[in-house]
């Protein structure tokens, strides 16, 4: 979640208007406000005061928010790229497949042949060149 999911405002709220969401928030989380409450836990509501006080100091400072702000947009953005990288992975898989069945998959078949062949006949050359210097000198 955003910091301003957190204090339930838009992108484009004023600072008016996160001040006015982070005080309701503060007040109904807050963990002095509910002590002794027995619909209210405790541990919840300190941790939910922790991230609306976190939110409200990141989004309170212009500086700081403007950061934050180019930080969501380039999460964004990577986020973006990684739905189009899939997408067309995707769309090339059926393509490099035909393009391995029809060049790739033929040239290695090819070159494993011929590969073949010459270890065959180096092996048959040396097996000739040992045969001849084993046979008995007149």
């Amino acid at each position: 979640r955003t910091a301003y999911q957190i204090l339930n405002c838009a992108t484009n709220a004023t600072y008016a208007e996160l001040r006015q969401s982070y005080i309701a928030l503060a007040r109904q989380y807050h963990p002095d406000a509910t002590i002794g409450k027995s619909d209210v836990d405790e541990e919840f509501s300190s941790d939910k005061f922790s991230e609306i006080a976190t939110a409200w100091k990141t989004l309170a400072d212009p500086k700081e928010r403007r950061r934050y702000d180019r930080t969501i947009q380039a999460d964004a953005f990577a986020d973006d790229m990684e739905k189009i990288a899939t997408q067309l992975s995707k769309a090339a898989i059926p393509t490099l497949g035909k393009l391995f069945e029809n060049v790739a998959l033929p040239f290695i078949e090819k070159a494993s042949a011929s590969t073949a062949k010459s270890v065959k006949y180096a092996a048959r050359e040396i097996s000739n060149n040992m045969n001849k210097s084993d046979a008995p000198k007149p």
